[in-house]
């Protein structure tokens, strides 16, 4: 929200600005044309006259702060309250032109108004009434009754450079407010983006832990429950048998050493590569050594050479290749594996392959694959791809493509 006030400051301050001027220049407008009035008709203070031209510019004075400011930062001004507004301050201004001409200057505001808070193609309903207005208060009428038609042609004169003025102000009104709409639609449309990352994020780390205990479970619990079984074996053993005791003690420690090496290979897995480093061919070779230290596989490495790239990209490929590699580990009874990062159009290719039992489609499908619904949100998030196929001859290949901004 912070972002938002920052964005908005500039155009409320024009706002502001614009409200100060328009009110300022109604009251100046008033205090002059009340001391004109004043002046040519000192007995309207001792009559209801007085009392009458005080009522008329309360009621000016009202509807343009309660109907007129609380309302006018909207675009556009609904028609129906255009319509009462502009029509009733309209009839105020033709009653106070009977005690003083200058209160013309309150008809030419109004037509600001109309230019700051109308679109275009309702101008007419209001324009007309007050040019009209503005035509009786400078006898345009009369004059054209007596043929002088020159000063009728000076009042159409200045009346289209007054419509020409209040058309830019219009388009400076208009564009402004589409601006704060469109950023205010941006902005939403971000927050959005923002909880739907969080949300997925959140997801994520609901599957890799879904993932993590369901290893434990199937893995060390297993394995500690055979240990259990084997040790009450060997204690019974024991009595009878001290040979077959000692050897099923022997197959329990291999299987207790066995489950220790899986445990260590779960929490390598969790590891993350160092925090901002980017060299992602280093880091792919670092994790094919260890994966095949750890296994039987023969794993080989081919990683061009690739300029520093970003963090995010860096860390999913990374995530993508160890992923793939623990997937042929434990599932694909693999002989060897290969595994390649090359960079070509713009579009940075990590491959996996190996010669395993290969992995069918209904098989990719199965809820219980999150390894490779993981591997494929990671990519997409990036704005790329992943694809996971099965050649007839064997084994699996698995391609993660992530376009490179320039």
């Amino acid at each position: 929200m912070q972002h938002r006030h920052s964005t908005d400051r500039p155009w409320q301050r024009l706002v502001r600005w614009n409200s100060w001027f328009w009110t300022l220049s109604i009251y100046i407008t008033i205090v002059l044309s009340c001391y004109d009035a004043i002046s040519s008709q000192p007995a309207v203070l001792q009559s209801w006259s007085g009392v009458w031209l005080v009522t008329l510019l309360l009621g000016f004075c009202t509807l343009y702060h309660q109907a007129f400011q609380r309302t006018g930062s909207h675009w556009p001004m609904p028609l129906r309250h255009a319509i009462g507004y502009f029509g009733l301050q309209t009839l105020l201004v033709l009653a106070l032109l009977d005690y003083s001409a200058g209160f013309t200057g309150l008809c030419v505001t109004l037509l600001a108004h109309v230019s700051a808070v109308l679109p275009l193609r309702r101008w007419a309903i209001p324009f007309l009434p007050l040019l009209a207005v503005l035509g009786k208060s400078w006898g345009v009428y009369d004059q054209a009754r007596q043929g002088d038609w020159q000063n009728v042609a000076w009042f159409c004169f200045a009346a289209g450079v007054l419509v020409a003025t209040l058309l830019c102000i219009h388009l400076l009104f208009r564009q402004g407010y589409r601006m704060r709409r469109l950023i205010t639609e941006l902005e939403d449309a971000h927050a959005r983006l923002a909880r739907s990352a969080a949300q997925a994020e959140e997801l994520a780390a609901l599957r890799e832990r879904t993932r993590l205990a369901r290893d434990l479970h199937d893995n060390l619990g297993h394995a500690l429950g055979i240990i259990a079984v084997k040790l009450e074996v060997a204690e019974r053993l024991y009595c009878h048998d001290a040979a077959r005791g000692a050897a099923e003690l022997a197959a329990t420690r291999a299987l207790a050493r066995a489950s220790m090496a899986e445990l260590r290979s779960s929490l390598a897995n969790l590891r993350t590569p160092p925090p901002g480093d980017t060299d992602l061919a280093r880091t792919l070779s670092t994790l094919a050594a260890e994966a095949s230290a750890r296994s039987q596989l023969v794993i080989t490495c081919c990683a061009d050479d690739l300029p520093a790239l970003p963090a995010p990209i860096a860390d999913t490929m990374w995530r993508v290749a160890r992923e793939a590699l623990t997937n042929v580990e434990r599932h694909a009874r693999a002989q060897t594996a290969a595994l390649s990062l090359v960079l070509q159009n713009g579009v940075l290719l990590l491959r996996i392959t190996d010669d395993g039992v290969g992995l069918s489609a209904l098989a990719q499908q199965q809820p219980n694959h999150y390894g490779i619904v993981g591997m494929r949100e990671r990519i997409e998030a990036l704005g790329g791809s992943l694809t996971v196929m099965t050649p007839g001859h064997g084994g699996t290949i698995i391609e993660a493509q992530v376009p490179l901004a320039d």
